[in-house]
């Protein structure tokens, strides 16, 4: 092997050390993934250690982490058996990636795992994985800076983008161990035509079409992943599904030139349902049965600052309008947004529990802001009504503690977390749970058509003695993947 790529799922298996792998295969490089990473260590904590003696040899390259998905003691303890393992094979390089990296190149790792690391890559990673590589085998030159610790960060988005989308696909192999009812995640675009105000995504703000994959790449890859592996159900990896009659009109295409549907979840923006009230009936047809709308606030004053529009009651109606056709929808809120108190979130939160007719869940979170993140709320802070609190900040990506005069981050974080534990069990399903349903085998109409809540269904913690349904399906995939590839 040229090299091993780690990685971990939430509930769906993550795109990154797939598309990765995808990416080096047509550079001839062998490359293993390793999956369920999280499982793996707890059903065996030698899992790893033989994994790495497997698989490396005097010709492996590298031991990547893609950590989008990876809690931090995963990442930790990997890290530890892959400084073992270079005392065996001293040549290999340590290259970590995902989440775990701002796009600065902090880590936000200990002192002790982040001087392990050999290189660091920001961003979409899958060409400046390849030009690493090449780098480390001295082939080509690499564009890269060196951090405070001496270790080499490349800024993908930047040096290494992916200017032409047309046909970057991810192939799936045998060995990964594809259930036939799996939802796979599938890149249809990568970037965002908007920019919120409380953003931090790299890519928004793009203009050209050039980020939409073709119809011919994408009819490709989903035959050839109903063929292999009988793929049905699919998670759409694109920020805003929903942007442009263009974007939709490729996927209508792509439905066209397929013999057997397909079923997906996609992140939906609500106000363009309003500007745009037949894209409903399309994505209905395309075969859309959960959406995630980022509806954020209910509050005019808010929703205007961070750059949402629309008529709220037209956007429930436009909402209520997908449910109707067959979509089950989530509802994502922000807590902590400019001019909101927390009371008027929780307005809006308990408004939407009790319309399940037009959003069937929600999700929350509390305002993170970080003074060098590049958003329009970081860069204009007082105007917004916030202060921040960076005397402590050990880097400027870092999220600090804010204040306005409803709350404080601290407030934001804490309601948000007693929220969602004290009314999220009781919503329905919608959004990602319909496909997470259809991965462990359930019955997803029955389910809808009665009205099971979620905490029949789910459950957060991965203890295999106290799971639900859904989690114990998870360690029996894990405990099945792990034995095929010891």
């Amino acid at each position: 092997m040229h090299g091993i790529l780690f990685t971990d799922c939430a509930s769906i298996r993550a795109i990154g050390a797939y598309r990765i792998r995808t990416e080096l295969h047509y550079n001839d490089y062998n490359v293993k993934v390793i999956d369920f990473c999280k499982e793996i260590i707890k059903l065996d904590s030698t899992a790893i250690e033989k994994l790495l003696l497997m698989y490396c040899s005097n010709s492996t390259i590298f031991v990547g982490l893609s950590t989008t998905f990876m809690n931090r003691p995963t990442i930790n303890f990997i890290i530890n058996e892959v400084e073992k393992i270079k005392k065996v094979f001293p040549n290999i390089k340590l290259i970590v990636g995902g989440t775990a990296i701002s796009s600065s190149g902090y880590s936000n790792l200990p002192p002790y795992t982040n001087k392990s690391i050999n290189f660091k890559i920001t961003g979409y990673s899958d060409l400046a994985m390849v030009a690493v590589v090449k780098f480390i085998e001295g082939k080509e030159d690499l564009i890269y800076k060196i951090d405070h610790d001496g270790v080499s960060i490349v800024d993908s988005n930047k040096n290494y983008p992916a200017t032409d989308m047309s046909n970057k696909g991810t192939i799936w192999l045998k060995e990964d161990m594809i259930r036939y009812n799996e939802p796979l995640p599938i890149e249809i675009a990568r970037g965002c035509i908007f920019n919120c105000s409380f953003c931090t995504y790299d890519l928004k703000g793009r203009k050209k079409f050039d980020y939409v994959r073709s119809v011919e790449s994408l009819v490709k890859e989903i035959v050839y992943n109903h063929s292999m592996f009988g793929i049905t159900n699919y998670l759409f990896a694109d920020n805003t599904y929903n942007d442009s009659d263009y974007k939709l009109d490729i996927i209508s295409a792509v439905i066209k030139e397929l013999d057997f549907p397909i079923k997906f979840c996609a992140y939906v923006r609500p106000e363009l349902l309003v500007t745009f009230p037949h894209h409903i009936k399309l994505m209905l047809s395309q075969g859309l049965e959960g959406s995630v709308l980022g509806i954020e606030s209910f509050k005019e004053s808010t929703r205007k600052a961070i750059r949402k529009g629309s008529d709220l009651n037209q956007i429930h109606k436009a909402t209520k309008a997908l449910k109707q056709g067959g979509s089950n929808n989530t509802y994502n809120f922000i807590a902590g947004l400019p001019f909101e108190s927390l009371n008027e979130i929780k307005q809006a939160l308990d408004w939407t529990k009790d319309n399940t007719q037009i959003a069937q869940n929600f999700n929350l979170n509390a305002l993170g802001i970080a003074p060098g993140d590049n958003t329009i709320i970081s860069n204009n802070a007082t105007k917004f009504g916030y202060t921040l609190y960076t005397e402590k900040l050990e880097h400027p990506l870092q999220r600090c503690h804010w204040s306005n005069e409803h709350t404080t981050y601290k407030e934001a974080v804490k309601f948000a977390s007693d929220y969602v534990t004290k009314h999220r069990g009781s919503c329905l399903v919608g959004g990602w749970d319909v496909i997470k349903l259809r991965y462990v085998n359930e019955d997803v109409d029955y389910i809808i058509r009665n009205k099971i809540q979620r905490k029949e269904l789910f459950k957060d913690k991965l203890n295999e003695k106290q799971s639900s349904q859904f989690n114990n399906m998870q360690w029996k995939i894990a405990k099945k993947y792990m034995q095929s590839i010891l």
